[in-house]
């Protein structure tokens, strides 16, 4: 049998997934409560605001990304 990780422990897989959930939680929360700003809004210059909020993504961070390239490595799916 392979093993599924080549570094990891099962328990550090877990406590990285969770995090990353957790971020993208957080991410989706967001975009719902933009979305409903959205509907109600016609001013411009407010739906541009919120376009730059949405396009920043302030809870997926440089490390979220790069926690979610070692765990692709870390399964051998690269």
């Amino acid at each position: 049998m392979t093993p599924f990780f080549i570094s990891w422990t099962a328990e550090h897989f877990c406590k990285v997934t969770e995090k990353i959930l957790r971020a993208y939680q957080k991410e989706q929360k967001l975009h719902q409560s933009l979305l409903l700003r959205i509907a109600d809004s016609t001013d411009p210059d407010i739906l541009l605001f919120y376009l730059s909020c949405w396009t920043y993504q302030p809870y997926l961070d440089h490390t979220i990304e790069k926690e979610l390239n070692c765990m692709i490595k870390e399964t051998r799916h690269v």
